[in-house]
């Protein structure tokens, strides 16, 4: 065929596009392709063709091979744009999405290979194609190593499909990649915790377990791996102490002297001296009376370390009872107010609390236990003026309200973990603070709020909290406390009498109906 020929069918084949006549125009065009194959450019016009035409196979089988084509001749941009146009025809093709992957790949274009090859694994998932699933999900790990997400995906495939080991190896890989970023520590706990139920005898995985239980302050999970530890802990000093020092924290002394007595014959054995004699001075510290006994063990290490060792017992455990033991409430009022003065104190520059009368109510199943020896918090009251307060005031509002909130959230973590007792006193703490500012202007209203749900949770009656706006005293209610006078009360009339037995009535049915509070 002549050039001028093909120009002349061009010509004739647009005429016909031009009248709308789509079908002749086609076969026009097939003429060129049968005589010149490799002419891409009229291909892709009959391919837009045939899609005008809806005659959607046709389109998709010339876009395929043209392609095909600019990929086999390196024009890798060209080949992606063809790609494109086939997916917007059916984006389902999975051959056309792993083809475009590649390319990107090819290209260098990461994210967009990765993006691609994500939509190409979603799509072989949909059609149960789990094999070809984990290849391209294992393709992406291999594009973006350090990628958290695509290494989770991978794993989790694994661990779906029952293919444990495969799913561990990737488990493990992700918590050496947290490890290194040293970011969500409590993921890499449950990564740790997720490889050990497999392949439990991996010592170095549970001590570092440990240690991170250590780090975020969960202490009891700590000692639990400790115990599933067994010989590794028997073995290893600094773990065999670790396991004494937690038991001693948690107040379970007997098994506290029995894991130091073991660190004991531990360190004697591998010639360990001080060690010895430190496990020794920890046993003193929860066993006075075991001075006697095993004094003459001590002098066979050194002599005169059992008196040296007793005097640093007795400091330590009248150290330890000062930070570590919890004072009375009223010892703990005097306490907060030297470290947090209230409002009262700055404005009256007066330490004096003020009188208050206590009333007994009957047991309610919407109020937090109380011990019937615990004295109810009693909040201070002051006076103030509507006009402006000093700088100074304002400030220590602020930091008022901010160590009010600070208890009042220590509260409620209390509370959520089964500490009645601590969340008791946190939130009577709070209560107390808030109460002293519950007539500024800047924190009145938060303070009034946090009060009313604080009264809910202590059992407090929703009338007594009201009157907390005057300056009087006020008459908390308190669950099996008896009734304690700290002030003359006058004789109520007989009127005043039902006033007030109305309003009883009226706050024990609401708090009947209040919601009751669960620690568990």
């Amino acid at each position: 065929m002549t050039i001028l020929n093909k120009e002349k069918i061009l010509e004739v084949a647009r005429a016909f596009v031009e009248d709308g006549k789509l079908d002749r125009a086609i076969r026009e065009y097939e003429k060129i392709i049968l005589a010149d194959p490799t002419d891409l450019r009229v291909k892709l016009r009959v391919a837009e063709l045939h899609t005008k035409r809806k005659e959607i196979s046709e389109a998709i089988r010339l876009y395929r091979e043209v392609a095909d084509a600019y990929e086999a001749e390196g024009f890798f941009l060209k080949a992606v744009t063809v790609s494109k146009s086939i997916l917007r025809l059916n984006p389902s093709l999975i051959e056309v999405n792993e083809c475009l992957a590649h390319l990107y790949e090819k290209m260098g274009l990461t994210n967009d290979a990765v993006r691609q090859y994500g939509i190409l694994a979603s799509s072989l998932d949909a059609k149960g194609m789990t094999e070809k699933v984990i290849e391209v999900r294992s393709k992406i790990v291999g594009l973006i190593p350090e990628d958290l997400t695509s290494r989770v995906r991978l794993a989790e495939i694994y661990q779906r499909e029952g293919r444990m080991e495969e799913a561990i190896d990737q488990y493990e890989k992700l918590a050496i990649q947290l490890e290194k970023s040293g970011k969500n520590k409590s993921k890499l706990a449950d990564l740790l915790e997720k490889i050990l139920s497999h392949r439990p005898e991996d010592r170095d995985k549970i001590v570092k377990l440990i240690d991170l239980y250590l780090e975020l302050g969960e202490n009891k999970k700590a000692i639990k791996w400790l115990e599933a530890a067994g010989e590794l802990v028997e073995r290893n000093p600094r773990l065999l102490k670790l396991s004494a020092d937690l038991y001693s924290a948690q107040n379970q002394n007997e098994t506290a002297r029995i894991r130091y007595m073991k660190l004991v014959d531990l360190a004697i054995e591998t010639k360990d001296i001080d060690l010895a004699l430190e496990a020794y001075l920890n046993v003193f510290m929860l066993y006075p009376d075991e001075e006697e006994r095993l004094g003459p063990q001590i002098e066979q290490l050194r002599p005169g370390a059992t008196k040296e060792i007793s005097e640093k017992a007795q400091k330590m455990r009248e150290e330890r009872e000062t930070s570590s033991a919890l004072p009375d409430e009223d010892t703990a009022e005097e306490g907060d107010a030297a470290k947090e003065p209230s409002l009262k104190d700055v404005i009256s520059g007066s330490d004096e609390k003020p009188k208050t009368q206590i009333e007994t109510q009957p047991p309610s199943e919407n109020v937090l236990p109380v011990q019937k020896s615990e004295p109810e918090d009693i909040t201070d009251r002051f006076d103030t003026q509507k006009a402006d307060l000093p700088k100074k005031v304002l400030v220590n509002a602020a930091l008022v309200i901010k160590s009010a909130d600070a208890s009042f959230n220590l509260a409620n973590a209390y509370e959520k973990m089964g500490l009645v007792d601590e969340a008791r006193v946190e939130f009577k703490k709070a209560r107390k603070s808030y109460v002293s500012i519950m007539t500024n202007d800047s924190y009145g209203l938060t303070a009034k709020k946090r009060i009313s749900e604080i009264d809910i949770k202590l059992g407090i009656k929703p009338q007594v909290a009201a009157k907390e706006k005057m300056p009087e005293a006020p008459e908390l209610v308190l669950k099996s406390v008896a009734p304690v006078s700290a002030r003359k009360v006058p004789v109520p009339t007989k009127s005043v009498e039902k006033n007030e037995k109305k309003d009883d009535d009226k706050a024990q049915k609401t708090a009947r109906s209040a919601k009751k509070i669960s620690f568990v």
